[in-house]
């Protein structure tokens, strides 16, 4: 089974997994990885939790809390969460 790993890098929501012939592919000493932009729409992305139906919630770190789901950034913000303090 191979696995895919997703993390944040300067605004962009990115999949990285085994390699495949459609995306940019990262090679190395033990594994090679295709890297994928899932979304370039983020402003400071922070933390990802990895809901069981696939979706992604992801925190950007002025407070907003996001969706991505199927691959796209839902246009709107998930509301009702407490006020953030971000600063450092």
């Amino acid at each position: 089974m191979s696995a895919t790993r997703t993390f944040c890098l300067a605004g962009a929501l990115i999949a990285a997994g085994p390699s495949a012939s459609h995306a940019e592919v990262i090679e190395s000493a033990l594994h090679d990885f295709e890297l994928s932009v899932v979304t370039d729409r983020l402003r400071n992305p922070w933390g990802m939790a990895f809901l069981p139906d696939g979706a992604i919630l992801v925190t950007e770190r002025g407070g907003r809390l996001r969706v991505v789901r199927d691959g796209r950034l839902e246009d709107r913000d998930i509301d009702g969460l407490p006020e953030v303090e971000h600063q450092g």
